[in-house]
């Protein structure tokens, strides 16, 4: 994912459960339907890294 999308999307996060895996909070993202272009390109054909 780009690490923009965090900051393009901080206001759709919805956090619902705080104790998740590790402690991490489990988040849904609430996009509005004219922004499905600017979130795919944010988010498909990304890789994932690895956590040390």
């Amino acid at each position: 994912m780009d690490m923009k999308f965090l900051v393009q999307f901080v206001k759709a996060a919805k956090r619902y459960d705080w104790k998740g895996p590790n402690g991490s909070p489990r988040i849904e993202w609430e996009i509005e339907y004219k922004r499905l272009d600017e979130f795919n390109a944010l988010t498909v054909d990304r890789t994932w890294i690895k956590k040390p």
